[in-house]
């Protein structure tokens, strides 16, 4: 999930330009507006995924899902193995 919302912030940009009023007049002004998107866009990915990565694992940590396998403590299975023999 926090990949798709990171990999649209970029996008952001080009949308608010295009909502805003700017039109390209020529294919020179098209072309130099797709770089200013796609470029930064590119130079960004790791960091994004990054990004995409601490929120996943902050969100799977302070919003528990039992069934989630991050949340099985290794103790306590151990503690009650040892109980029970």
């Amino acid at each position: 999930m926090f990949m798709i919302i990171t990999d649209r912030i970029p996008i952001l940009f080009g949308i608010a330009a295009v909502y805003f009023g700017f039109q390209s007049a020529s294919w020179p002004v098209a072309t130099a507006f797709f770089a200013a998107l796609a470029i930064p866009m590119i130079l960004t990915v790791p960091r994004r995924q990054g990004v995409a990565l601490a929120l996943d694992y902050l969100s799977r940590v302070y919003l528990p899902d039992p069934s989630d396998e991050i949340h099985s403590t290794p103790s306590a299975h151990a503690s009650t193995a040892l109980i029970s023999s």
